[in-house]
């Protein structure tokens, strides 16, 4: 058992479980398998599964990893293995296939299976969960050996308990592959550091493998090994050879990379596809970080180097361009440098943050008494691991959910328990009582939830969309809990905006869009009951404008608390809308085309599929409110409450306009952005808008003359 160091030695004040820890961490662990699988039996598949499972399937029946070369296959290769035995169809000879549409490729392997999506999809779900219930032994194995069964078994309570564990751990992601390969890697390296043996270093290269062909984030273990190797050196610069350190190094870099490609290769070896070799173009690829390139090889994709390259050169272009996050009611495409503490101080339990806080501060204070290069050198590997990861979350631009910063969990929960237990604490047994108590209460409490959960700061999972979207909340995984409300609560009509791959239709669930019939009837029509997810409901894919009126309402109920239910028929008739009584006034003010160079003229007309900015006032009240009187921020859109309908041409009948955005226009002043795409077949145009819910609610129409090239 390893303490702080000989300066620092304290006494373990909590008593040490003894006979009782396996018992104890067998119970633990059977739990977290147990209420894995159950909660996972009412839910549907969620967004990514159809995608992750189709192409992992696809992986080992032909051998081609076109499908999803954004993430390495690993993960997917092991919960598509299951699968083998159910003989399932591949549409193969699908558009989907030949296009490497991956995601109307997953919808289509569903489709085709859909008898048996039930039965293999558990199938493979049970896979994810073992890997869990694998990550929670490897927790405790290592903790015990290292710090003593008291510190293993606390960070197992952790663990256990933890309702982001519990969720991410039962979906076929590589989230939580990831962070068991990671934690396993750092502890062979760290082993190898201080006993150099053949057979640590094989160990390290291995993990270190599995990490990369699991997720590209896992290079961050790289810096991770660097930084440890330097720090052993510097512990013991007598002891350690920094030759061997960088040869060690060097040999398991080149190892895992022989793990990584065994990975591609086994597969694509049984069906003798010839895998592509490295082009040095792809090393120019790899270092361009401008963003218009990374679009333009995003928009073009080009199939021409291994596929390990070429999946990395996607990752990083993904990471350059950035995607749509959402964060306390703000949208961007690059994320937020403060989005990753953010969603860990809600989505973690309160207990947790105490105990870690706790554990946080005691650990400072213990760093004052202790001389850094006498500390026990485990302290270091997982001090490192942690604080590398957590620098890679905050520079990240994709901000999408708490599960990416699931490979610090493992490392941050042992250190904070081996921190605790050699501590003085006066009433130790007391503080541990309330923390694992107040864990089990918050963790139970949100079965079978857990997806959505929230801690009580933060106002708990009824609370949450205003804080975080997509898979922290909203996953598309509630569609079964939805068949089950709807048929208790029977209406004579249902308008339905659902995100995610679950088929409605296998489900009995149908109703038109309430966003289609804003769209094409220009009017909310009040005879339906609105179903709506949440991240439909807060624009994280979808112009958030569409929305948010129905934002401003408290449902009538919640699905899971991803998916949002609003009487209209009933709210109508008691007058509970906050529907206007006069809407406002919308006037043009000029137009420009797409890149800003003027406005569209005879001698420049605009293109058909061009999309060009309107600029307007009167278009009502924004969310989030911007003040009008003040330039609008760049970095904080406000979206129109009401719907803007346009139509061009419309005195002669003509086609309902693409409004692609309405809402504040950036750095001006008192002055709305349109931004709409112009319809094909269409010249010499005249595009009229007006604004309102109703026909009595509507505004004037207001229109402006647009040349569009025949």
């Amino acid at each position: 058992m390893e303490a702080i160091g000989p300066s620092a030695l304290r006494p373990v004040v909590i008593s040490e479980p003894g006979r009782l820890f396996w018992p104890a961490a067998g119970a633990l662990l059977v739990f977290l398998a147990t209420v894995q699988i159950l909660s996972s039996l009412r839910e549907s598949n969620i967004a990514d599964e159809t995608t992750e499972l189709a192409a992992g399937y696809s992986y080992w029946r032909t051998g081609d990893f076109r499908m999803n070369p954004e993430h390495p296959p690993l993960a997917k290769l092991l919960a598509a293995a299951p699968l083998l035995a159910f003989r399932l169809k591949l549409p193969v000879d699908s558009a989907s296939w030949a296009n490497v549409d991956e995601l109307r490729f997953g919808v289509e392997f569903f489709d085709v299976n859909v008898q048996k999506v039930d039965m293999f999809l558990l199938a493979a779900r049970l896979t994810s969960i073992s890997v869990t219930f694998f990550l929670g032994l490897s927790i405790a194995l290592w903790a015990r050996a290292t710090f003593g069964p008291a510190a293993a078994l606390i960070a197992l309570v952790l663990y256990s308990f933890d309702p982001t564990i519990i969720a991410h751990g039962r979906y076929v992601k590589n989230d939580v592959p990831l962070a068991l390969f990671a934690f396993l890697a750092c502890i062979a390296w760290g082993a190898f550091l201080k006993r150099p043996a053949a057979l640590r270093l094989l160990a390290a290269s291995v993990a270190l493998g599995l990490g990369l062909a699991t997720k590209f984030s896992a290079l961050y273990l790289l810096p991770v090994f660097a930084i440890v190797l330097v720090i052993r050196r510097w512990q013991s610069p007598r002891g350690f050879s920094l030759r061997l350190g960088i040869f060690s190094l060097f040999a398991v870099a080149t190892l895992a990379a022989c793990v990584v490609f065994l990975v591609y290769a086994v597969p694509a070896a049984a069906h003798g596809v010839r895998l592509r070799g490295f082009d040095f173009h792809v090393l120019r690829d790899l270092l361009d970080r401008s963003e218009s390139g990374a679009l333009a090889r995003i928009a073009h994709p080009v199939a021409r180097t291994h596929p390990f390259f070429e999946g990395l050169t996607i990752f990083l272009d993904h990471n350059t361009v950035g995607h749509p996050s959402y964060l306390l009611g703000m949208h961007g495409m690059k994320g937020w440098w403060y989005y990753f503490p953010v969603a860990f101080a809600v989505k973690m339990p309160v207990s947790t943050l105490i105990f870690l806080a706790l554990a946080g501060f005691t650990g400072v204070r213990m760093l004052g008494s202790v001389r850094l290069r006498s500390v026990s050198f485990s302290w270091f590997v997982l001090a490192a691991s942690v604080l590398v990861f957590c620098a890679l979350c905050l520079a990240g631009h994709v901000d999408i959910g708490v599960r990416y910063e699931l490979p610090a969990w493992p490392p941050l929960l042992v250190l904070s328990a081996a921190i605790f237990t050699r501590a003085r604490f006066r009433h130790a047994a007391a503080i541990l009582s309330f923390v694992v108590l107040g864990l089990a209460v918050e963790s139970i409490s949100i079965y079978p939830h857990y997806l959505a959960f929230f801690n009580v700061l933060a106002g708990g999972p009824s609370r949450g969309a205003k804080i975080l979207a997509d898979s922290n909340i909203d996953w598309g995984q509630d569609a079964k809990e939805l068949r089950i409300w709807l048929r208790a609560h029977p209406a004579p009509r249902f308008c339905v905006d659902y995100f995610g791959t679950a088929k409605l239709e296998w489900l009995g669930i149908g109703g038109p869009s309430l966003a289609y019939r804003w769209s094409n009837e220009r009017r909310v029509l009040l005879d339906c009951v609105a179903v709506v997810s949440v991240n439909q409901l807060e624009g994280v894919y979808v112009n958030p404008g569409e929305y948010a009126w129905l934002r401003s309402i408290s449902p009538d109920a919640r699905i899971g608390y991803s998916i949002y239910v609003y009487d209209l028929p009933r709210r109508a008739s008691l007058g509970l809308l906050p529907l206007p009584a006069v809407a406002p006034a919308p006037v043009f003010l000029y137009v420009l085309h797409q890149d800003f160079r003027g406005p569209p003229t005879i001698q420049d007309p605009a293109l058909p599929g061009e999309i060009v900015s309107f600029f307007m006032t009167g278009l009502g009240p924004l969310d989030p409110p911007i003040p009008l009187d003040k330039p609008a921020p760049e970095n904080r859109l406000g979206y129109t409450e009401l719907p803007l309908f346009c139509q061009w041409n419309a005195s002669r009948g003509g086609p309902m306009a693409e409004v692609l955005y309405a809402g504040s226009a950036p750095r001006r002043i008192g002055v709305y952005q349109v931004n709409v795409r112009v319809s094909r077949g269409i010249s010499s145009s005249r595009l009229t808008c007006q604004v309102g819910l109703l026909s009595g609610d509507r505004s004037e129409p207001a229109s402006i003359a647009v040349p569009v090239a025949d």
